[in-house]
């Protein structure tokens, strides 16, 4: 049988560190406070992107983690899945740039797709792409995930500003025949949609980000305030 096991990982974050003590003092010049929840959350600090440093960026250097730690080779790769919700381009995907991007060295890469799952998108790229995998040609692959949303969020939203960081992740899939199963073995998943309405990025929705007359901050994340209680409540 088809077994889909992972070969590696690698990751980027940031050089940029943003400690509670800045964040307490941008908040009380805007008459905010985030003290409490960022106490509460326990983090000292979290890494932003600085100038020059995007998703695209930063996917590229957990790649190259990835290949250094484990002495993997991209020219064995044939799939490649970016996920995000914060990708640095729409079009072209930011799988297909990053392909594009290294050249020669993924010249044998023939599926390249972004995937959206908001939180759970790196879970949701494992189980596709390893399904794929099962059921295609297809021995090795890069599943890919970055959150950069320090440029997207409100600088006055006291929960996603304060809390929240840009970082990159890079999992290395493969294929191996085996009598045993092994790898990964299953997955459940299930939709509440009934939360839709509370996170939306960009706020305006696309089809108004070019116009000249919406305020940027409509422009950008916004995050209302919802119970978090549902994540207990499902049992597979």
């Amino acid at each position: 049988m088809k077994n889909i096991l992972m070969k590696g990982t690698g990751v980027y974050i940031p050089p940029n560190k943003v400690y509670n003590e800045e964040l307490d003092e941008h908040f009380e010049k805007l008459g905010l406070n985030a003290h409490s929840l960022m106490n509460r959350l326990g983090r000292r600090k979290r890494y932003f992107i600085s100038e020059g440093e995007n998703a695209i960026t930063m996917l590229l250097n957990a790649i190259d983690n990835c290949v250094e730690k484990n002495k993997l080779n991209l020219e064995d790769y044939e799939m490649l899945v970016v996920c995000t919700d914060t990708p640095e381009f729409l079009s072209p995907t930011n799988a297909m740039r990053i392909v594009g991007l290294y050249g020669d060295k993924m010249k044998n890469v023939k599926v390249a797709f972004d995937l959206n799952a908001n939180c759970t998108g790196m879970l949701q790229g494992m189980d596709i792409v390893s399904k794929y995998m099962k059921l295609s040609d297809i021995t090795n692959a890069l599943v890919l995930g970055v959150f950069c949303v320090s440029p997207a969020t409100l600088w006055t939203d006291t929960v996603v500003y304060a809390t929240f960081a840009d970082a990159a992740a890079c999992i290395a899939l493969t294929c191996e025949e085996s009598e045993m199963q092994r790898g990964l073995l299953d997955t459940y998943t299930f939709v509440d949609a009934s939360y839709h309405q509370y996170v939306t990025y960009p706020k305006c929705g696309m089809s108004k980000v070019p116009l000249k007359i919406v305020e940027p901050n409509e422009k950008r994340l916004e995050w209302i305030s919802f119970p978090m209680d549902f994540f207990v409540t499902e049992v597979g």
